[in-house]
């Protein structure tokens, strides 16, 4: 199967023209594969990790590849 919710765990924070550009972006750094699963009548659901490896963010991998070889 395709996971489809992560939970994120850190964070890439910078600008794309530091002297230029005043707005910040945000990429999360590892993902955790969770699903989301109900629960006792305490909590109506609750966030459980699948069990599956977490993985770096592929997409600010590549991003950091192009631009820092």
């Amino acid at each position: 199967g395709v996971n489809i919710l992560y939970a994120a765990i850190g964070r890439l924070k910078w600008r794309e023209r530091p002297d230029e550009d005043e707005t910040w972006r945000f990429a999360p750094l590892v993902l955790v594969p969770v699903r989301i699963e109900p629960c006792t009548k305490r909590y109506e659901h609750r966030i459980v990790w699948t069990g599956d490896e977490p993985e770096f963010n592929q997409t600010l991998v590549q991003r950091l590849s192009k631009d820092f070889g």
